[in-house]
């Protein structure tokens, strides 16, 4: 037995909640599914099929650190396996990041590479967001200084070391959880694990990505009536994440310039949709989310209209 404890998030996804719970190696510890609120039954299906897991039912989507963060104090293990339920595992990826942590005691957090259905590569880290790649996006800096700014373009071989991972799938040392602390629950959805990685590193721990470790990620697309909620929490987020961690003159010139850049993608796609007579939908959709976007901004950045009222699959 190795002493991980797997910590499974779950909302309203049965069968992908019992596709992640088959792929989990029967050689760990323990196992805990975090139910945020789930009406589709499937606490009941996985307790059904899996007498022996921990269950913690919420009543509501609390959101993903809460969640988690519930998980991590119930799980005893010295390694926390943390992941989303549309995580798959393949059979090398928990003996290859095991044995990474094991062999690396620097390191606070590591994750394989995440996959589509087809193999194709999914990004399973990223930097920490700053006003330069906010302002620029993050194209030019990736082509500029590649070992800066690593992306799956990259072909790798070998461990590297990232700034953050994607929180999808994530080994955690229990050690560096106790030193850093657990995760920010100021976040609701997006960038928490990047909060995590950030104050991880700022303790001394390293952040790992293991490319042999391969994971698939069935992610499904939103529903488009909740995207744009999505797009509006992102933000919200990623302002927490900013006034959190960056000079209050990067926060107020992120604040100035997200609702400029968001009235010109408005702008300019509602002159598109014009042009083409409003038959494309990929245009439409622009539309749908910029003016949403705008809105939220016109409004004060309200709650309402984000995810944290709207349940959505994580």
């Amino acid at each position: 037995m190795v002493d991980v404890s797997v910590i499974i998030i779950n909302y309203n996804t049965s069968d992908q909640l019992l596709g992640c719970l088959k792929s989990v190696p029967a050689c760990i510890k323990d196992i805990t599914v975090v139910d945020n609120g789930s009406t589709d039954g499937s606490p009941e299906n996985a307790r059904k099929s899996y007498p022996g897991i921990n269950i913690i039912r919420n009543e509501t989507n609390l959101g993903f650190a809460r969640a988690v963060n519930q998980g991590l104090r119930n799980a005893t293990g010295a390694y926390k396996f943390i992941l989303n339920s549309d995580a798959i595992l393949t059979a090398e990826a928990l003996p290859k990041l095991t044995a990474f942590l094991d062999s690396h005691t620097d390191t606070g957090i590591v994750t394989g590479q995440l996959m589509d259905r087809d193999s194709s590569e999914q990004n399973s880290f990223d930097n920490i967001p700053t006003l330069f790649t906010e302002v620029m996006g993050k194209s030019i800096p990736r082509r500029l200084s590649p070992a800066g700014f690593p992306s799956k373009k990259q072909a790798y071989t070998q461990p590297v070391e990232v700034e953050s991972v994607i929180g999808a799938a994530m080994l955690v040392r229990q050690k560096a959880v106790e030193e850093t602390g657990l995760m920010d629950e100021d976040y609701f959805l997006f960038l928490e694990e990047t909060d995590w990685c950030l104050r991880m590193r700022q303790k001394g721990w390293k952040v790992f990505f293991v490319p042999d470790a391969g994971i698939y990620h069935l992610q499904g697309q939103s529903k488009r009536k909740v995207l744009v909620r999505a797009k509006a929490e992102y933000l919200a987020s990623l302002y927490k994440f900013f006034r959190k961690h960056h000079s209050f003159l990067s926060y107020a010139l992120l604040r100035i310039i997200k609702p400029i850049k968001i009235m010109f993608g408005l702008c300019l796609n509602l002159t598109l949709c014009l042009l083409t007579l409003c038959l494309v939908g990929r245009i439409r959709d622009k539309v749908r989310v910029y003016s949403w976007l705008a809105l939220w901004h016109l409004f004060f950045c309200p709650e309402w209209m984000t995810l944290q009222h709207k349940n959505i699959k994580h």
